[in-house]
């Protein structure tokens, strides 16, 4: 287990947020922060449409060590990817959207796939940590995810694994091994 699920996490805020493609849509989303209120995290929490994500919390700082150093820099979408564990193409730009969404990016004017980085990201940041934080977040365990403490055999089901074939899929293309999500209630 790595410190962010250990970390006790509080929503500060929750919403959707339009997903950048012209198909459009939405993803759920949380904005997260510790009991001392010293760290912001960030989750996605559903798509509307049937595409796989990773349910990672994201600490900001992994988020802001993803930024060019020159802050202004256009960056992609796909640059945000990097902050998840889990490797869904969608990461990147579903994280991204929602920064768009809380005001931490704007499109850039000359690139229409890329995004600048908001003059008030630090004041936006700053507000976040000062709200009022609501109820304990505990992201939903995948039903082969074992309870602390359990064995796989102890699991009800028997942990029995997905059954969906891992790298290259029976079309040639690669086949997504991440959940999909979009079934997941909050």
């Amino acid at each position: 287990m790595t410190t962010e699920t250990l970390t006790p996490w509080l929503t500060i805020t929750s919403g959707t947020a339009g997903k950048l493609g012209r198909n459009g849509g939405e993803v759920g989303f949380r904005v997260l922060r510790d009991a001392a209120g010293q760290q912001l995290a960030l989750t996605i929490t559903s798509n509307s449409g049937g595409g796989c994500w990773s349910a990672d919390i994201l600490p900001w700082d992994a988020i802001e060590r993803c930024l060019p150093d020159d802050r202004q820099t256009a960056v992609p979408a796909k640059a945000f990817a990097q902050a998840f564990v889990g490797k869904s193409a969608n990461n990147g730009p579903f994280a991204t959207a929602v920064l768009l969404a809380l005001g931490f990016l704007a499109r850039a004017a000359e690139h229409r796939n890329r995004y600048q980085i908001a003059d008030r990201w630090f004041e936006i940041k700053a507000r976040l940590l000062a709200q009022e934080a609501g109820e304990a977040y505990v992201p939903a365990m995948k039903a082969t995810e074992a309870p602390l403490g359990m064995t796989r055999q102890e699991i009800p089901d028997g942990g029995a694994a997905d059954e969906r074939p891992q790298g290259r899929g029976r079309r040639g293309g690669k086949v997504a091994v991440e959940v999909d999500h979009a079934s997941a209630t909050q």
